[in-house]
């Protein structure tokens, strides 16, 4: 599981006092990764000479 944040702004409107936060936007998402792993079973059979 890994948190992931991202910030969003518009340029030079998000540096104004007060009226900044209107032209921003912070987002934090968290994503769930799953691994499979899958054995696939190979006998080897050894022939003697005859």
């Amino acid at each position: 599981m890994a948190l992931t944040g991202y910030n969003y702004r518009v340029p030079f409107l998000a540096n104004i006092p007060l009226f900044g936060n209107l032209f921003k936007k912070n987002v934090d998402s968290e994503d769930k990764k799953e691994l499979l792993v899958f054995v696939t079973p190979n006998f080897v059979t050894s022939r003697r000479a005859q």
